[in-house]
């Protein structure tokens, strides 16, 4: 087994950080020690290295390149002292996605930081970037079934809503989409519309917290149109509230190519 480790201090910034704060994750920095120990004692547990999540979306390449640097030069410290034969070290994830005006990952910056990093003799170096990975791999389509203007803001209703893709809530972080337009029109009444407006976006639960994107700006937006939503390919149907007050599942449809 690898321990996870909680560090006493985490100097990425500007993420989601599990580590260097009071969360249930981990063992704290101090206790380890003692909980190598304890694991010592039981004949069923061979512990080989240590576990490290400490950031979420981090987008400074040289700052990641420094946490790997130090969840491996900590892992041999404590491994020396402990008298543990190191055999893994996993630093986790935490590879960031921009948003909209966000700069990108510097990719090629971390991977010629990371070529200089040197593990101790032996010990394979696990990432986990899972997230980094399917980002973009994914988008939510929901049909816009109606729209109505209320104390001076348009808003657009979708079939769906955060209980098919709750990232825009869970991230606090604009979430932008695409108008396909449908030209089809079944019914005997003017089709209603919103043109050159801002508009925000919600889905059709009864809940003030069901937005998937606020004050965005439409050339136009009708019912029966599909509102697309990209880069949904980590945590958007995973992390839905599904089937929230007996709503149905989105559906999921995999393209594959080649």
């Amino acid at each position: 087994m690898a321990l996870r480790v909680n560090p006493a201090a985490a100097a990425v910034t500007e993420s989601l950080r599990f580590g260097g704060v009071t969360s249930p994750f981990g063992i704290a920095e101090g206790d380890v020690p003692a909980a190598l120990a304890v694991a010592a004692e039981l004949p069923a547990i061979k512990v080989l290295g240590f576990h490290f999540h400490v950031v979420c979306n981090n987008l400074d390449a040289a700052a990641h390149v420094a946490y790997v640097e130090w969840c491996l030069a900590w892992s041999a410290r404590t491994a020396k002292a402990c008298g543990i034969d190191i055999r893994v070290v996993d630093v986790g994830g935490g590879l960031g996605i921009s948003a909209d005006g966000q700069a990108p990952l510097d990719v090629d910056r971390l991977a010629d930081g990371l070529r200089a990093v040197k593990p101790p003799p032996g010990t394979r170096v696990v990432f986990e970037p899972g997230r980094w990975l399917v980002n973009d791999c994914g988008y939510y389509a929901a049909e816009v079934t109606d729209h109505k203007r209320v104390h001076g803001t348009w808003f657009a209703v979708l079939r769906g809503g955060i209980n098919h893709f709750l990232r825009p809530v869970s991230d606090n972080a604009p979430h932008n989409f695409t108008v396909v337009p449908i030209e089809r029109w079944l019914y005997d009444y003017p089709r209603p519309e919103v043109s050159n407006s801002p508009v925000t976006v919600v889905g059709e639960l009864c809940s003030p917290a069901d937005v998937l994107a606020r004050d965005i700006a439409v050339d136009r937006i009708r019912p029966g149109d599909v509102a697309v939503f990209p880069r949904v390919g980590s945590y958007g149907w995973e992390l839905a509230l599904q089937e929230f007050l007996g709503h149905p599942r989105a559906d999921r449809v995999v393209v594959q190519s080649g």
